[in-house]
């Protein structure tokens, strides 16, 4: 390209794909102008999408007006960690399992191909140990927009449980999503604990018990069924 005159600026225009579409652009002004120019300039352009692709031209600028564009390759940003799964559901609660389904983030927060889910989950009560499950993505599509869904079981009966689902890409590991679930009751498992009768008055029984132990309950005990049968005293 010939310079004639001193060079005043430079005009970069760039466009992404698939987002962020809208024509933007930047001028570097020259100080100092000096004729010939020889040179090098450069400049960060910031605030561009990640992973995005952006089409790139720069034109030069003198006193008369503007050259011709100069096309550059294809620049794709780099990757980043995506956002947090969205629309999170549980489904087919049972006293021992559930099953949660999950959407991925939206497609401008993806910021790469997800490629699986890390599911964590946690008891409130009795174990609290943490567990973690890897779901990988049928099909590694860029944006992803498929729903997808995981099933715990050998759950605890009627415990809350703090489930996160974490979206995977090229990055690492993005922001949890969390909801929490518990499982539905059964009937206690155990009899009550510590049972004692003791003769109150010639016409009264004092029953004295305790609560079976906690992880033997299984939900909310209400009340208890004392039974009491007599026999002939001669």
């Amino acid at each position: 390209m010939l310079q004639v005159g001193p060079i005043t600026s430079y005009k970069i225009s760039y466009t992404g794909e698939p987002y962020n579409t809208v024509t933007q652009y930047k001028v570097i002004s020259i100080p100092n102008p000096i004729y010939p120019a020889v040179q090098s300039v450069s400049i960060n352009i910031t605030g561009l999408q990640e992973y995005n692709n952006y089409t790139l031209s720069v034109r030069v600028i003198n006193s008369a007006g503007f050259s011709d564009q100069k096309v550059l390759p294809i620049v794709q940003t780099d990757l980043s960690v995506p956002a947090q799964p969205l629309n999170l559901n549980q489904h087919n609660v049972t006293s021992t399992s559930f099953c949660v389904s999950y959407y991925p983030p939206p497609g401008i927060n993806q910021n790469g191909p997800i490629t699986s889910y890390t599911v964590s989950y946690r008891g409130e009560l009795f174990n609290t140990t943490e567990y973690n499950i890897t779901v990988s993505v049928n099909t590694v599509v860029y944006p992803l927009t498929e729903s997808s869904s995981v099933c715990i079981s050998d759950l605890e009966v009627y415990n809350n449980y703090t489930v996160l689902i974490r979206a995977n890409n090229g990055a690492g590991q993005g922001a949890a999503a969390i909801i929490t679930i518990r499982t539905s009751e059964t009937a206690p498992v155990a009899a009550p604990q510590n049972v004692n009768a003791t003769s109150y008055t010639p016409t009264t029984i004092n029953v004295c018990f305790e609560f079976p132990e906690g992880s033997t309950q299984n939900g909310l005990i209400t009340s208890f069924n004392v039974s009491l049968v007599g026999s002939p005293f001669y």
